[in-house]
């Protein structure tokens, strides 16, 4: 009953500990490492000059069955906050004429900014774990949200809609 009681003690007092930490979700906020990446004509796009009140940074592969839906989503959603919104369509194919022949397949070539990655550093720079994968981050470069997993639009859109309020 000793180490029993003992091992309560602990444990009990570790979550009162951790359930009485008062941290704020704004102080919990990590700000997006940069980058500067191709796109898909060779020209550097540099995440820190990239506008937008919200910035969605879409991780992608043209092997992946759930981008071909989640990129079409992608583009409506560009569509329906125009200015307010930019997304950065991020390939990790690592042959970057794939990923644009399945751009160009779905006839998305010219609606996101895409950008490629065949290195794969930045993925792994941001603790990525699948495809598809999401970043949202709010004017100041903060990770908002890190989604693993296909999106719907609608889950998209929601989340646009709470960092935009």
């Amino acid at each position: 009953i000793g180490v029993g009681a003992a091992v309560f003690a602990v444990g009990g007092g570790y979550y009162w500990y951790q359930s009485n930490q008062h941290t704020t979700l704004e102080e919990t906020y990590l700000v997006a490492p940069n980058f500067t990446l191709p796109d898909r004509d060779g020209a550097p796009v540099v995440l820190s000059e990239v506008s937008g009140d919200v910035r969605i940074i879409n991780f992608w592969a043209s092997w992946s069955p759930y981008s071909k839906d989640e990129l079409p989503a992608l583009v409506r959603l560009k569509q329906a906050y125009d200015d307010n919104l930019t997304v950065i369509a991020l390939n990790r194919d690592t042959n970057p004429h794939e990923g644009y022949a399945f751009l160009q397949s779905l006839g998305l070539s010219h609606e996101l900014t895409f950008v490629f990655d065949q290195q794969d550093a930045y993925f792994d720079q941001v603790r990525g774990f699948a495809v598809p994968e999401t970043l949202f981050l709010d004017k100041e470069g903060n990770i908002r949200a890190h989604i693993h997993g296909p999106m719907t639009y609608e889950e998209m859109d929601a989340q646009v809609k709470q960092m935009i309020e």
